[in-house]
């Protein structure tokens, strides 16, 4: 059965996949919000996605091919996030939690929906997000209007801070990239969406996004080779033009409380390599220390200023600021939320699907691209910043890995 891309689940997938929006709504209050907050839009379009998903038949008909492997890896997982967090001292993990067990749940969701529907789906998914990355661009700009003091001390209208914003736009600004580099026609909506993007980066200088945006696309460009897919070199020289314009403009606009990318990156030979890193050398250190103090089963989803006020003494903390949230590195918040026992879960699950994420890139590369790019962005990203603690950023990792794992049966 051929089912509509308009469909109310298709619908639903994109206000998962766009949810930050809803948080402009909120943004005439530019008083810093709480991290749960920020959690409840993208977690409502989610549970509505799985609602509206597994009440059709032929959707969850749509999960028998998984390998039995995969399906236990699931139905693990699924219990140990909960256990984990109500076995943990930190009294918020058990609420934290819930947003974890539903991230499990979507993936599922997202597994029959994508294996039981036909059609360019995906290529509207993530033209929603393209478009969310242009309409935060400029919801940006209308906040350093209306509140610049909050934009001049690094606070974004509900996203607290200027930097989680990219989290979302990294991502996005190499999947618009290479969407413009490999389709027909010149293909304007992409290519403003990774202006847009691409601009925020450069601006607020974030250095961890840029590159991971630039190595995102370096490996998504020896795949295109792989595979022998199109690529028009006209429109590599277009893309590199407008990201030379983006850089200059920069260098014109009033500088905020960071240095433009290019400003921060020649600093860096004269730093320290906490002052490179941004003191994170010693956030992993302390986070490190507190792993050792529980690390078989972790101290489940919770803010490491939370964690630190349990596991270490206040003289032994060497990064010490208030509201630190997660470790800034994807595989120490693995080990501190879930432990050893739950991160080999964790990666198990992963592994489950490697066959059909292989059989993905070599036998439908023409689809797989685009997720391919999402998620090796967010990976290289999430080696230094919070890319998978935050849910509005989370979901976009999700959608592309259940997109590629759901090509192969």
């Amino acid at each position: 059965m051929q089912i509509s891309r308009f469909d109310l689940p298709t619908v639903l997938l994109i206000f998962v996949a766009t949810s930050s929006l809803v948080l402009l709504f909120f943004g005439l209050d530019p008083a810093p919000s709480f991290i749960s907050f920020q959690h409840y839009p993208t977690v409502i379009a989610q549970v509505l996605f799985i609602t509206a998903v597994f009440a059709r038949a032929e959707r969850r008909e749509a999960l028998l091919g998984m390998t039995s492997a995969q399906k236990l890896c699931l139905f693990v997982l699924f219990l140990y996030v909960p256990f984990t967090s109500y076995i943990s001292p930190i009294p918020t993990a058990i609420f934290l939690s819930q947003f974890w067990t539903i991230h499990v749940l979507f993936f599922v969701a997202l597994l029959a929906f994508f294996r039981s529907n036909t059609g360019p789906t995906e290529d509207t998914v993530w033209k929603a997000t393209g478009i969310a990355a242009l309409l935060h661009v400029l919801a940006f700009f209308f906040a350093w209007a209306v509140w610049p003091e909050q934009i001049w001390a690094g606070i974004l209208p509900v996203f607290e801070n200027i930097r989680f914003l990219g989290y979302f736009l990294s991502p996005v600004a190499a999947v618009m990239a290479v969407w413009f580099l490999t389709r027909l026609g010149y293909q304007v909506l992409p290519l403003c969406c990774y202006a847009a993007a691409a601009f925020y980066l450069i601006y607020t200088g974030s250095r961890g996004g840029a590159i991971a945006c630039v190595g995102a696309l370096v490996i998504a460009g020896a795949y295109i080779a792989l595979t022998r897919q199109n690529m028009a070199v006209r429109k590599l020289f277009i893309l590199i033009g407008v990201t030379g314009l983006l850089i200059f403009l920069s260098t014109l606009l009033p500088k905020l409380p960071w240095a433009p990318l290019f400003d921060r990156a020649a600093n860096v030979p004269d730093q320290t390599t906490t002052q490179a890193l941004s003191s994170r050398d010693l956030l992993w250190s302390d986070v490190a220390n507190a792993i050792r103090e529980r690390w078989l089963f972790g101290y489940g989803p919770s803010f490491v200023t939370h964690v630190f006020n349990y596991a270490l003494d206040p003289g032994d903390i060497q990064f010490v600021r208030e509201n630190i949230r997660n470790p800034h590195n994807s595989i120490l918040q693995l080990l501190l939320h879930w432990g050893v026992i739950g991160t080999f879960i964790i990666l198990a699950t992963a592994g489950s699907f490697t066959r059909n994420i292989w059989s993905s890139l070599l036998g439908r590369p023409d689809r797989a691209l685009l997720p391919f790019v999402a998620i090796t962005t967010m990976m290289i990203h999430s080696l230094v910043s919070g890319v998978f603690f935050y849910p509005y950023s989370t979901v976009v990792g999700i959608i592309a890995f259940a997109s590629m794992a759901a090509k192969s049966r």
